[in-house]
């Protein structure tokens, strides 16, 4: 289903009166009809084709995640916005219309099959292609920012005990499969009483108040990983060499040795006080990590980066949550001089230590960053040192409040 909207005169009037503030809704309306030319709607009517009482084209849904990203907008906020807001009826093509021509399904089933192809990132250079070609944003100097958000992973966080029974649990499905076996005959077999319980920890019934008993119901859980594993080198060792039981075993093997402490001092396995660097958190999102916002503040899932010029997101990337921002940062500058030379960049602390951000600087571009708050060992002096009062316009020394250089 093709998208054909048509500059009424109710647009051009609508059009005429937004302010410079909106000026990238303006934008979007005018390219609207080149931005899905030269095939490009083709290529999203081959890789979507809508379902549904009313069926939306790919390229009106395209628009939204555009207007989507620009607004910082959930799929529920977009909906309510295409029914709400004349800028986005404007761009959209729906002013005359009381409800949006989407659904938060088609949305999401939209963007999977978007990403799925690379057609998000064709659908952003396209539009800031033509957003260069207009002149209306300045892209000859690039001013470059980039900025790192949490980004709440999906995935089921779980302890060790249930980390290793859903682990199990992963491999037993895997085997059932590949052998053309029940998972209840593999269960069976292989004498997993773990996992024929309504959950792993009421299956090892113990008082979790005691390490003692902790301590033998993590022997007993490990006991059955071992008849596991020794169940399958006897019955599924050539299909052990092959996904997706190979991979089972191996996320099976990660998260039993994660949490076990390497030399415990009676020789009997114990779970680690210590967490370990690159802790799988979530059998159901093995990606996923341990993050922090802050010092005081965690979150479990990834990171998601991005590169800004003239309003437009013009590079992303994301990494799991305990990766440090400086990791992919190159990726991100390489992908925004792509569209042009980045004369200044802007960026938090954590993308300092990166060389491609030390490899500008030398270049002679512009970095500017908050500067780190570190003791001087070198006899000289760091703000702090001072007390800058701009009313006055004078910078004192904190501690005899000798001034020191009035203007």
């Amino acid at each position: 289903m093709r998208w054909t909207p048509k500059k009424t005169p109710l647009e051009q009037k609508v059009a005429a009166r937004l302010r410079a503030a909106s000026k990238f809704y303006r934008f979007l309306w005018e390219i609207r009809d080149e931005l899905f030319a030269d095939g490009f709607e083709e290529v999203l009517l081959e890789s979507y084709q809508p379902r549904g009482q009313e069926p939306c084209p790919p390229a009106l849904l395209a628009m939204v995640l555009l207007l989507q990203r620009y607004d910082g907008l959930s799929d529920a906020d977009a909906v309510d916005a295409a029914e709400n807001d004349r800028r986005w009826q404007l761009v959209l093509g729906t002013l005359e219309r009381e409800t949006a021509p989407f659904g938060q399904g088609s949305l999401v089933r939209f963007r999977t099959r978007m990403i799925a192809q690379d057609l998000d990132k064709k659908l952003v250079d396209r539009t800031v292609e033509l957003a260069k070609k207009s002149g209306a944003f300045g892209w000859k100097k690039l001013r470059v920012a980039l900025d790192s958000s949490p980004l709440h992973g999906a995935g089921r966080v779980e302890d060790t005990w249930n980390l290793i029974g859903r682990a199990m649990a992963k491999v037993v499905h895997a085997v059932s499969v590949m052998l053309q076996l029940e998972e209840a005959d593999v269960i069976e077999q292989a004498k997993l009483s773990v996992l024929s319980a309504s959950s792993f920890k009421a299956a090892l019934d113990i008082d979790w108040t005691s390490k003692e008993e902790q301590d033998l119901a993590l022997q007993k859980l490990l006991a059955q990983v071992s008849r596991l594993e020794t169940w399958i080198e006897r019955r599924a060792q050539q299909q052990a060499e092959q996904p997706p039981l190979k991979d089972a075993l191996e996320l099976l093997d990660r998260v039993v040795g994660q949490d076990l402490d390497p030399e415990p001092p009676d020789g009997k396995p114990h779970i680690a006080d210590a967490v370990a660097p690159d802790r799988v958190i979530s059998i159901g999102d093995p990606q996923m990590r341990h993050g922090r916002k802050s010092k005081s503040k965690r979150f479990d899932g990834y990171k998601r980066h991005i590169g800004i010029a003239h309003g437009f997101v013009i590079a992303t990337a994301v990494e799991p949550a305990n990766v440090p921002e400086y990791v992919p940062a190159h990726r991100l500058l390489a992908r925004a001089s792509q569209h042009g030379e980045i004369q200044q960049l802007d960026i938090d602390r954590g993308y300092l230590p990166s060389p491609a951000v030390h490899a500008l600087h030398r270049a002679g571009v512009t970095v500017r960053s908050r500067a780190w708050r570190t003791a001087r060992d070198d006899g000289l002096f760091s703000k702090d040192d001072f007390r800058i009062d701009r009313g006055l316009r004078q910078v004192s020394s904190q501690t005899s409040m000798h001034n020191l250089c009035p203007t």
